[in-house]
């Protein structure tokens, strides 16, 4: 038996639903509004809800607005039965906020009946399932309140007609006095039904009404005659306000504006307030009706955004030039190595060599560097126990922040396991601890805490919905001031003297949290120190053991190396180092060039050593597939400048491969190669 839940504030409509579809096979439950609505229907789902508009504490558009924003009571049909919203506005109000039907008081029983089962047959029907409402939160705010505000209007209109037959025929004063109470009655409801704060003014812009929201938030009883609506306003924002509020007073037109607004425990809030003025029959202005919406989390959001978007700009950029710049770089390196290598070079010569080795490495760590803020660096996740790892950083850092910095930690005990790249993000903590204990150069506390929690998708433009670990470094320093924090995750941006930073500090952090799908939260106030909030995803099972130190390189000799490398620049680096390998090689200018060097060898290469980005429709991913098929006893080693280049997926290299990261010494491509030569042939 499909049971359907009947919301409404009115006995006799309750009563007169409940019966008709009692009688018809359907058990009911009913509710009085719609907060009260929501805690049955989340209690135990229905068939199908059947709900009125204008209702006490909840009312039905905010109910709906609910209902599709719910996983579990999206799917569920929902059928509009009013009296009161009865334009065609009200409907497609309605409709947009995701209604299945729209039904208007009295109904015949047929109809509504008929309503039930066109929508549980279309229920029925294969079709994707209703969506959460999304779009601009701000405009659907504003024609939520032009329409509830055109229902003030309406039930004010109706007051003072109510007034008009007063005074014409007094023997029907009663009557009237009735009508009069249950409208204003109506009125009240509606009004203390709104999430936006409500005030009537006068022509001159005194305030005669206010809303039970507008107490609730400012903490006052009544507006004061000077003030009215406005005593709560920021001094800041204050003039600017009201020389607008009073130059629409002056021309009778519709006004907003965004300001902060005191709430009753000090605290400020963005709101939009809008007024709108109610006219009589010639045009002139008989009062205005006013809201103000809060958009404090619209405004944060909103930010954030804006920052992510410039972020994200910066790391495409920094991702456009990293090939280029490590191809130049390994050409230097490699021609450096090679000329430390000769005999007889006089020391002053040798000296030089090493200082250019020594630059390119620096270089090719910036470079690094920017890579991890853009989110393109092949990370290798794993199932980390944060606290472990905090317990065992947390050694090394009482070493290095000095006597005069008080470390603590608190640690969750039952903290979950993370999948992270555990060696960036010992990295970071490190990062993040150096960087507090520089903003408390005279002292004080920095804390390291681990905890659990569930992040709603809401939170923050970048946060993915979930379970998360959160790792937060807390210092008692100076604190950041707006501007700064508006600009703390930008590459080059720092406010350290020169030469004591390099401004990629928390731009590496960002990124490689970001990357790891978590996001980054920083709390920092002038005067009052800095938490910066590490959010990890959740990862299932039990943490990995920790991986032991790689050994020493072992050099292969005379194996057969097939080198593919469209710049021939890199390409003549590259085999130079080969050749002081002791390997036997053969070049290629790009993938097909690789393809014909395969395919005319007498036999097949022990190694096939291929950049990943390389013009042509053969690029290098493209090759060692084709190699892998063809000639499988071939191992491949990819190199890139660039490594992200079509081997990782979001940052995580793939299974299997082998990658080099230009620019890169011999020791280190000799290391490649050994670990390339002890993998099993494939059959």
């Amino acid at each position: 038996m499909a049971r359907v839940l009947v919301v409404d504030d009115k006995e006799e409509n309750r009563y007169y639903l409940q019966t008709l579809l009692k009688g018809h096979g359907f058990e009911v439950d009913v509710a009085r509004h719609g907060a009260e609505a929501l805690v049955k229907a989340r209690q135990a789902p229905p068939a199908l809800a059947i709900s009125d508009l204008l209702m006490p504490v909840m009312d039905g558009y905010t109910l709906l607005r609910h209902w599709r924003s719910d996983a579990v009571l999206r799917p569920i049909p929902f059928i509009v039965y009013t009296a009161t919203y009865t334009e065609p506005q009200d409907e497609q109000l309605a409709l947009d906020l995701g209604a299945d039907a729209f039904v208007l008081k009295p109904a015949e029983p047929e109809r509504i009946l008929a309503e039930i089962e066109v929508v549980r047959a279309r229920l029925a029907a294969p079709a994707v399932l209703p969506a959460a409402p999304s779009g601009d939160e701000l405009e659907t705010l504003k024609l939520y309140s032009q329409t509830l505000i055109r229902k003030l209007e309406e039930k004010s209109l109706q007051l003072e007609e109510a007034n008009r037959a007063l005074q014409r025929d007094l023997d029907e004063r009663k009557a009237v006095e009735s009508a009069l109470r249950q409208s204003e009655a109506e009125f009240r409801i509606l009004a203390d039904a709104l999430p936006q704060m409500v005030w009537i003014a006068s022509p001159r812009g005194h305030t005669v009404y206010v809303n039970r929201h507008w107490n609730d938030y400012t903490g006052l009883a009544e507006p004061d005659e000077r003030d009215g609506w406005a005593a709560p306003l920021h001094a800041d924002d204050r003039e600017t306000v009201l020389a607008t509020w009073r130059d629409a007073l002056r021309a009778g037109t519709p006004w907003s504006a965004e300001a902060r607004l005191k709430r009753a425990d000090d605290a400020w809030r963005w709101w939009l307030i809008r007024a709108v003025p109610e006219r009589d029959e010639k045009g002139g202005t008989i009062k205005w009706v006013g809201t103000c919406t809060d958009i404090e989390d619209l405004r944060h959001t909103q930010q954030q955004l804006r920052q992510s978007q410039r972020l994200e700009l910066v790391g495409q950029l920094t991702g456009g030039i990293a090939h280029d710049f490590n191809n130049i770089l390994n050409v230097i390196l490699a021609n450096a190595e090679s000329l430390a290598e000769a005999d007889d070079l006089p020391v002053e010569i040798v000296e030089r060599v090493d200082r250019i080795a020594h630059s390119v490495r620096r270089a090719s760590e910036l470079v690094r560097s920017l890579l991890a803020f853009s989110r393109k660096q092949p990370l290798k996740p794993r199932a980390v126990d944060v606290n472990e790892l905090v317990a065992r950083t947390g050694k090394l850092l009482r070493r290095s922040l000095g006597e005069h910095v008080e470390l603590s930690e608190d640690l969750d005990d039952g903290l979950w396991t993370v999948s992270i790249d555990r060696a960036q993000l010992e990295a970071a903590l490190l990062n993040l601890c150096v960087n507090a204990r520089d903003a408390m150069p005279d002292g004080g506390r920095l804390s390291i805490r681990t905890f659990n929690t569930a992040v709603a998708a809401t939170r923050h433009p970048d946060a993915v919905a979930g379970d998360h670990v959160v790792l937060e470094v807390r210092d008692s320093g100076s604190g950041m001031a707006p501007d700064v924090l508006a600009r703390v995750f930008e590459p080059f941006f720092t406010t350290k003297p020169e030469g004591k930073g390099t401004g990629l500090g928390l731009s590496m952090v960002y990124g490689f949290v970001r990357q790891s799908r978590g996001h980054v939260e920083i709390d920092s106030e002038l005067g009052r120190g800095t938490a910066v909030r590490l959010f990890l995803p959740r990862a299932e099972g039990a943490p990995d053991q920790a991986e032991s130190l790689p050994r020493a390189p072992v050099v292969q000799r005379r194996h057969r190396v097939l080198l593919v490398e469209d710049d021939p620049q890199v390409r003549a680096a590259v085999l130079l180092q080969l050749q002081g390998l002791g390997c036997d090689v053969t070049e290629a200018n790009g993938g097909a060039a690789g393809i014909v060097a395969m395919e005319s060898a007498e036999r097949p290469y022990d190694v096939l050593l291929t950049d990943v980005v390389m013009p042509g429709t053969i690029d290098g991913r493209a090759l060692a597939e084709e190699v892998g098929r063809r000639w499988p006893h071939t191992r491949i080693v990819f190199m890139s400048g660039y490594p992200r280049d079509a081997i990782a997926a979001d940052g995580r290299l793939l299974p299997g491969v082998l990658l080099i990261n230009k620019p890169f010494r011999k020791a280190d491509l000799a290391q490649i190669l050994d670990r390339a030569l002890e993998k099993p042939a494939d059959n």
